[in-house]
């Protein structure tokens, strides 16, 4: 039987790794994570956070070639720009 083989996440590698889609997954994540931070203070910027981190999320979808979470994606968002509609705190 032949040995396995791991991949060389060598720091160089690593870089690659970290800006593969060119920071766009790294946006998604902070904005996501910030929305649901803010909407768990009741805070209404948080459904624009969330608007924003699926508009990243659409981005990598075509990035990568996924239909799936270009669509998931796309119905968060329009999830997130509901309840900013419905939540009119004025």
């Amino acid at each position: 039987m032949g040995e396995v083989k791991f991949k060389d996440y060598s720091e160089l590698n690593m870089i690659e790794i970290l800006t593969k889609f060119y920071g766009v997954d790294w946006l998604c994540f902070l904005f996501i994570f910030t929305g649901v931070y803010l909407l768990g203070n009741q805070t209404r910027a948080g459904f624009i956070f969330g608007m924003l981190g699926c508009l990243c999320g659409v981005c990598i979808g075509c990035m990568v070639g996924s239909v799936a979470l270009i669509l998931m994606d796309a119905c968060l968002a329009g999830m997130y720009l509901r309840g900013f509609i419905k939540n009119d705190t004025t």
